[in-house]
């Protein structure tokens, strides 16, 4: 495949990745609610939306994607189990080092629609070792998360195109 092919699945990676990383590690503050466990984790899984890819612009090496939709969940069976991620993100990408870097904000969705998390996040993704990094706060809360506060790193691998898995440090 060309080389336009390459650089547009690997925006769209760091879209998913970087979003993936808000995801990644709530380590908790616990603010109206139990607080979050140190070392506990929550499995989730994030890519971007098909049908919601955001505008991308590219200047020499630099490719910007704006507003590009995140959509995944959370796995496992703890607290945020089976909560639906829906949200959007930007993406600066250098195209010539595989580097990028992310920042967006998702709401989680409890299975029953009654209780969500806001989270905001910032990140990095290196394609070359198909890892993503980064921090994120959870922002807000309804339902039985209002009040609920965390914040923390994130971690994930890149598991196919514009798809990241991964585990949140501490959300639980």
């Amino acid at each position: 495949m060309g080389g336009g092919y390459r650089r547009l699945a690997r925006q769209m990676t760091a879209v998913a990745l970087i979003a993936a990383s808000a995801l990644l590690g709530l380590a908790g503050l616990g603010i109206g609610s139990a607080s979050a466990q140190e070392g506990c984790q929550t499995p989730f899984l994030v890519f971007t939306d098909p049908a919601n890819p955001g505008t991308t612009s590219q200047s020499g090496d630099i490719a910007v994607t704006r507003d590009s939709g995140l959509l995944g969940d959370y796995r496992g069976n703890g607290r945020f189990a089976g909560y639906a991620i829906d949200g959007a993100q930007n993406a600066i990408v250098n195209t010539a080092t595989g580097m990028a870097r992310v920042q967006g904000e998702f709401v989680a969705t409890s299975p029953d629609g009654a209780s969500s998390i806001t989270v905001s996040y910032t990140g990095q993704v290196d394609f070359g070792a198909g890892m993503a990094r980064g921090n994120f706060v959870v922002v807000g809360g309804t339902g039985d998360d209002a009040g609920y506060r965390a914040s923390g790193t994130i971690e994930g691998t890149v598991v196919a195109p514009a798809t990241l898995e991964g585990a949140d440090i501490g959300l639980c």
